[in-house]
């Protein structure tokens, strides 16, 4: 809704630009409240999505704390277990909601971006190396997607245990 808005508000602005008293400043002040309503919006969307993925984050934290807790027995001949296990359950929680929210983040820009990728691709018709395809944009876009996905995959595979022989030194 925000980028068919910056449509609207830049064509409004070349049509006072270009056609001087062409646009009343009614018009300009209802589309300046109207991005207004529509970065309210977004804005308190992000707060509560923040505060839910926060809240869900730290309980599955003092979940897993609470299970390694009951197995203290077996942690306990360690030498900085508690440390240790506090800090460990906060760096992996941490990671995996950086990587989950950057996951669908990405996942939710492609789909919001696939409509405008359709409009686009209808002047965009004929590619070098492949010659006519229809939607091509679309398609660009996700394949690229899941080809950066896959080679990021294929080169990060062996950071996890780099990391395990970086803390275990």
């Amino acid at each position: 809704m925000i980028v068919k808005w910056f449509g609207t508000f830049y064509n409004l602005l070349q049509k006072a630009l270009t056609k001087p008293n062409s646009v009343t400043i009614n018009e300009y002040f209802e589309q300046i409240m109207m991005f207004v309503k529509y970065a309210g919006i977004y804005v308190i969307v992000v707060i509560i999505v923040e505060f839910f993925t926060r809240h869900y984050v730290f309980r599955w934290r003092q979940a897993m704390n609470d299970y390694y807790t009951k197995n203290w027995v077996k942690l306990r001949h360690i030498e900085g277990a508690a440390q240790r296990l506090q800090e460990y359950t906060m760096r992996f929680a941490r990671i995996l909601e950086t990587l989950g929210i950057s996951f669908v983040r990405s996942v939710l820009t492609l789909i919001a971006f696939i409509p405008l990728l359709f409009e686009l691709s209808k002047n965009i018709t004929n590619y070098p190396f492949f010659g006519e395809i229809t939607n091509g944009l679309v398609y660009l876009a996700i394949i690229s997607a899941l080809a950066g996905t896959v080679l990021l995959a294929i080169i990060g595979i062996k950071l996890p245990m780099l990391e395990f022989h970086n803390q275990h030194v």
